[in-house]
C-alpha cells in the first residue's frame, strides 16, 4: 500500500507565510531540546520541544503514491514533542514554519492508506521515518507526561537546509518561539 501525500499549501497559507516571511519578529529564542511552554486557548498548558531535525533522502519518498512528484526534493524531519503541563490540557494548535534562512519548506502532510482485509478493524499505514502519536494520546495522556510528534517539510532543488523551526500558534503568523 502506498501512503499518499499532500502539500500543505491555500492561498491563505502562502498569505500567511508571506507576511511571516516580512516580519523580523521571531519570538522567543531557543537551542533544540529547549522547552517553550504554552496556555492553551481552550485551557491547560503544554511544553513544546523541538528535538531536532533529521535529513532524509530522497529515496524515503518512494513509498508515497506518485514518487515521480517529488523527484529532486529532500525531506526533513522535524522531531518534537508536547509535553501536557495540566489535565486539562488538550491537543494543542502548533503548527511549524521551518527556513534555511532565505526559503521556507515546504509541510507535507500524510493521508494514510487504510488496510480493510479486516473490515471491521481497519489498520493505517505508516510512514515509520516520521511517525507521530495521535491528537487521542495527548488528550488521554496524564499531566507530566510527552508525546512524540514528527513532521516532514521538502526542501526543493536550490533549497538549502534547515537553520531554524519556528512555531505560530492559531491562525496567528508571528513566531512566538524559534529554535536553531
Amino acid at each position: 500500500m502506498k501512503l499518499k501525500a499532500v502539500y500543505t499549501c491555500t492561498a491563505a497559507a502562502v498569505c500567511a507565510l508571506a507576511v511571516a516571511g516580512c516580519s523580523s519578529d521571531s519570538g522567543k529564542q531557543l537551542k533544540y531540546g529547549e522547552m517553550y511552554n504554552v496556555s492553551g486557548k481552550s485551557g491547560g498548558a503544554y511544553g513544546v520541544t523541538v528535538t531536532g531535525v533529521d535529513k532524509g533522502a530522497n529515496a524515503d519518498l518512494s513509498v508515497f503514491s506518485h514518487p515521480s512528484d517529488y523527484a529532486g526534493d529532500t525531506p526533513y524531519y522535524v522531531r518534537y514533542t508536547l509535553t501536557k503541563a495540566d489535565d486539562g490540557a488538550v491537543q494543542p494548535d502548533v503548527s511549524l514554519d521551518v527556513s534555511d534562512g532565505d526559503n521556507r519548506l515546504t509541510l507535507l502532510s500524510l493521508l494514510p492508506s487504510l488496510d480493510f482485509s479486516d473490515p471491521l478493524h481497519p489498520k493505517a499505514e505508516k510512514f515509520d521515518k516520521c511517525d507521530s502519536s495521535s491528537y487521542v494520546d495527548f488528550d488521554k495522556a496524564a499531566k507530566g507526561q510527552t508525546v512524540s510528534e514528527c513532521e516532514i517539510f521538502l526542501a526543493h532543488q536550490g533549497t538549502g537546509d534547515p537553520k531554524s523551526v519556528a512555531m505560530t500558534q492559531g491562525k496567528s503568523d508571528t513566531a512566538v518561539a524559534t529554535w536553531k
